[in-house]
């Protein structure tokens, strides 16, 4: 476990800061300047101003104390990078261990401290790796960066990164995921955990010569790494899936609730058996790599996954409910930006594919990696800054409305590029460029709401078709297209052999249409709680089902079902959804279908 340590700020030992808390709730300062005056005017001390992780704190105890309303919220100007919150949930990120690849792609990176594909330096990695791969510790630390700095962490959507996961154990697949549950189920904003270990790994398990003549998968396997792979990552507990359903369990009613569930694996790897095993740990979203659909430039690169296999992963989590997050890589080995925008165009306009999200990586150069060598020998080309970028402005402007662009670069330190794309902020720096050519990005986190006042709510609904099913994509948005809130409702066709599979593993799911997704955009708030100002909890998301109701109903479906998270669990069974095995439903009466 991860060492903690309690930090010694103590609010009842200031007065002061209560009247400085009072003049910040009442004036309500809108930047730093006017804030700054406010904590000169109540110092901390004769040397120290008091930090907004201390007023929030102050804050805290409070309405602990019962001196401030309970409804009422932090104020904004206090909160660290208040963005994390205006999607309506906050993302908590955390690695699997190192493990055996079945892949060979030439652009990975091979840090054998890390999953395949993955750097030690990366944020998220150097947290995984001070933490020794403990999922418990990973949640932990991360909630409490999020509780210190003034977000809500009661509504989070947990990533699992690390490559396949798939290729874990089952033991261990299970394991993880019941300490991601423990550990939200167990956090407490009063235990000041504070991060304080090092990078405690064993020299015998870095830079060894021997190494450099084996690949990644061969150092995992030597002796020597087996030896010495306890010093990098904890062992694995016993995945246990009664104790996993316990603390599900638990986490339907808790303070921090699981309101999204992602993994990422190999398409190849996606099978309806494996996808009841998802739906048994909770997953509702699925992250797969694509990269590019031209044969040629996937064979080059050694992406040995066919493109049979990702449309038939496209089909099937589509037909079992789970969100599709898409991953595509531009400038890959022999690759054009003619080559990228086509395969781009065709992820869309394809029954195929038509991903909910999709993540776009240029790929860069890094050490020990095939690219890497091609690039030494002048063998690969990095695209030109200006074609870059408007590859990428091309690429926005034909992103379907109903699509969330989540990332443009992999969170990789610019140290640790050789060559190829170091913007941090390039998303930012492509749409100043279509501002001032006056084009259009309209993916959803374009159109996200954030902060602004809602006065007017306008429905709408976005059809669209794939080769297993009608798509309904409900939305609503105010005056400015701006989405307030969405759900995406997937009909299947019921007469294709792939729908016939599908029953035979899920039964439940026969004759439902699935709700996939419901978002309600906005500042976070807690549960329960209400904010006139935020969408959040004003019964849009109600309002989206009722609608869904009807459209199923018309299609003769008989019933509603929806890949609830295990943090949802209860709100769905309010607005009137019954628990099945896997998933929660709810009945289509006769009127719905008129």
């Amino acid at each position: 476990m991860l060492i903690m340590r309690y930090k010694k700020f103590i609010p009842q030992q200031y007065p002061q800061i209560y009247k400085l808390l009072d003049e910040i709730r009442s004036k309500k300062p809108e930047n730093y300047k006017a804030l700054k005056k406010l904590l000169v005017k109540y110092p901390k001390d004769k040397h120290y101003l008091f930090s907004k992780s201390d007023l929030i704190k102050a804050f805290r105890y409070l309405k602990k104390m019962r001196k401030i309303n309970e409804k009422e919220t932090i104020p904004s100007i206090l909160i660290e990078n208040p963005v994390r919150s205006m999607s309506g949930v906050n993302v908590v990120s955390v690695l699997t261990r190192p493990n055996l690849c079945p892949g060979q792609c030439i652009f990975c990176p091979n840090d054998i401290l890390m999953p395949k594909s993955y750097i030690r330096s990366e944020p998220s990695c150097r947290r995984a790796l001070n933490c020794r791969f403990d999922p418990y510790d990973q949640v932990t630390i991360r909630m409490k960066a999020l509780t210190s700095t003034g977000h809500p962490a009661d509504k989070i959507e947990l990533l699992i990164l690390g490559g396949t996961w798939n290729s874990y154990s089952e033991n261990y697949r299970v394991w993880f995921v019941r300490e991601l549950f423990r550990a939200l189920n167990e956090f407490s904003q009063q235990h000041n955990y504070d991060e304080q270990v090092s990078f405690n790994i064993a020299p015998e398990i870095v830079d060894i010569e021997v190494y450099k003549k084996l690949n990644y998968n061969e150092i995992l396997k030597s002796e020597l790494y087996q030896k010495n792979q306890h010093n990098i990552m904890i062992d694995d507990g016993e995945g246990n899936y009664s104790q996993l359903g316990n603390q599900q369990i638990i986490n339907e009613t808790s303070v921090h609730r699981c309101v999204g569930l992602a993994v990422e694996t190999r398409p190849d790897l996606i099978k309806f058996k494996q996808l009841r095993n998802f739906r048994k740990l909770g997953v509702t979203k699925v992250q797969i790599g694509v990269q590019t659909l031209r044969p040629s430039i996937r064979k080059i690169n050694k992406i040995n996954i066919s493109l049979e296999d990702i449309k038939y992963s496209f089909k099937i989590l589509r037909l079992t409910g789970f969100k599709i997050l898409a991953h595509v890589m531009f400038n890959l080995y022999t690759a054009s930006p003619e080559d990228d925008y086509s395969s781009y165009k065709e992820i869309f306009n394809s029954g195929h594919y038509k991903p909910d999200e999709l993540k776009i990586y240029p790929a860069v150069v890094t050490e020990n990696t095939e690219l890497n060598d091609l690039y030494q020998k002048g063998l690969h080309q990095i695209y030109k800054p200006e074609q870059l970028l408007e590859l990428l402005a091309k690429c926005f402007e034909i992103t379907p409305s109903y699509c969330r662009l989540p990332r443009v670069i992999r969170d990789i330190p610019s140290t640790e590029i050789i060559a190829g794309n170091k913007i941090s902020n390039l998303r930012e720096v492509v749409e100043e460029k279509m501002f001032r050519e006056n084009r259009i990005c309209s993916d959803i986190r374009a159109r996200e709401i954030k902060n602004l006042e809602i006065k007017s709510a306008k429905y709408s609904v976005i059809k669209y078709n794939t080769e297993v099913s009608d798509e309904y994509f409900l939305q609503y948005t105010n005056s400015e297209n701006k989405i307030i809130a969405l759900l995406r409702l997937t009909l299947a066709l019921r007469d294709t052999g792939v729908y016939s599979t599908m029953i035979d593993y899920f039964p439940e799911l026969e004759n439902s249409a699935i709700i996939r997704e419901i978002h309600v955009y906005g500042r976070s708030l807690k549960i329960n709680h209400r904010n006139k100002n935020s969408p959040q909890h004003s019964g849009f998301g109600k309002a989206l089902i009722d609608k869904t109701m009807n459209i199923a109903g018309k299609f003769n479906f008989k019933k509603l079902a929806v890949i609830s998270s295990v943090g949802t669990r209860e709100y769905y069974r309010k607005v009137g959804f019954y628990d099945g095995e896997l998933y929660q439903f709810k009945n289509i009466h006769y009127e719905n279908r008129k």
